[in-house]
């Protein structure tokens, strides 16, 4: 036990929810890719670092802070917004259907099998549609694994990211009554956003290397994570006999 993260953190982690792309899946590349390719199909040319604007928000909603600043003459859920997500869905899922590169980061499942130990609950989050979260559990099988206790996506509550609304949902059907007790795990600024508005105890980025210092510091994580698995050094847990942080 981390005697340190006690003193900080009066309450133990009882749940720890993962966002999906990014952090359990290594999949950012192709999500901010899916972007790009979207926008440059209906004549908007965006570097993947003005792209990046839209990671970690529902897609129309990302989409929306693009065009507000790439083509500010263009009204707000209008035609080219509409377009430009279908063109964006249609690439995502062709990306997530036949792309080779489907796995779990590095570290996933230790760090789960560790805290399902240790009595915390896993949750996975996303903010992803429908039909991409159940093409990636077709592929991906974590229904059928049981690796997760419990996940949802944003088209499914209100008040989504950057609202506390996925993080809310899940606490309600993980049963745990206190945000002191949650650990909100993320790889954008909009997740650490996330998680200080539903007053998580850890918000905790994973440094996928997109983001430049400036974004980083502006999240106001708590910890940065380099490997999912040092998650576990920084949570006052008491880890299996075996388990090193």
């Amino acid at each position: 036990m981390n005697s340190q993260n006690s003193q900080l953190h009066p309450f133990p982690p009882q749940l720890v929810v993962f966002d999906l792309a990014g952090v359990v899946l290594g999949q950012s590349e192709g999500l901010l890719n899916s972007f790009v390719v979207a926008m440059q199909a209906h004549g908007v040319v965006v570097e993947p670092e003005v792209a990046s604007v839209a990671m970690g928000y529902p897609a129309m909603v990302g989409i929306e802070r693009m065009l507000a600043w790439l083509r500010p003459e263009a009204t707000a859920g209008g035609a080219l917004h509409e377009q430009v997500f279908q063109s964006f869905l249609k690439q995502h899922i062709r990306y997530c259907r036949y792309t080779d590169r489907m796995e779990w980061v590095p570290g996933l499942l230790t760090t789960c099998a560790a805290l399902r130990k240790c009595g915390v609950k896993i949750a996975m989050a996303t903010s992803l549609e429908d039909e991409v979260v159940e093409l990636l559990n077709d592929r991906l099988q974590w229904r059928q694994s049981g690796l997760f206790d419990l996940w949802q996506s944003g088209t499914r509550v209100a008040d989504v990211r950057p609202g506390p609304g996925l993080i809310r949902d899940l606490m309600a059907r993980a049963d745990v009554a206190n945000p002191a007790a949650v650990v909100k795990v993320g790889d954008t600024p909009v997740d650490m956003e996330e998680g200080h508005h539903a007053g998580c105890g850890w918000t905790m980025l994973l440094d996928s290397g997109w983001l430049d210092g400036l974004a980083i510091a502006s999240a106001r994580p708590e910890a940065i994570l380099e490997y999912v698995d040092d998650l576990l050094a920084y949570l006052p847990i008491r880890l299996p006999h075996g388990v090193r942080p």
